[in-house]
């Protein structure tokens, strides 16, 4: 089924802003573990561009990716994110393509595909130990 003009909804920044929220809510949501972190996130965020003195927009839209840093978590088995303990190297895998997750989610969300790549930047280098 496909919207009509008269169907879509405007997306002003705030929208925007609250529907980036909606998400992390959802996100966070996922396991106990990581509760509040893509708030947490978004907070370190703004304080890092603050200091740099960047402008009200350029923090917006960081924010906003900020809080969906880690969206790709709705990917990964909630038996793998609540797992007390050492994870399997399968599992560790699984728990590493969550950013894979969140980039192809991403592109499918017309308001934020413009960042789809840019929240997974500060995630583990292939290479990296456990």
């Amino acid at each position: 089924m496909s919207l009509s003009p008269k169907d879509k909804i405007s997306l002003n920044e705030d929208r925007l802003d609250a529907s980036a929220e909606d998400f992390a809510d959802v996100i966070d949501a996922k396991s106990r573990w990581t509760s509040r972190h893509s708030y947490g996130v978004a907070v370190a965020m703004i304080r890092i561009l603050q200091e740099l003195r960047y402008d009200e927009q350029r923090n917006r839209y960081w924010r906003r990716a900020a809080l969906l840093n880690d969206l790709g978590k709705l990917g990964v088995s909630n038996h793998t994110l609540n797992k007390p303990g050492r994870l399997t190297d399968e599992e560790f895998e699984s728990v590493k393509r969550h950013v894979n997750h969140k980039r192809r989610i991403l592109k499918h969300v017309l308001c934020f595909v413009s960042f789809a790549d840019d929240p997974a930047a500060h995630h583990e280098k292939p290479d990296s130990p456990q």
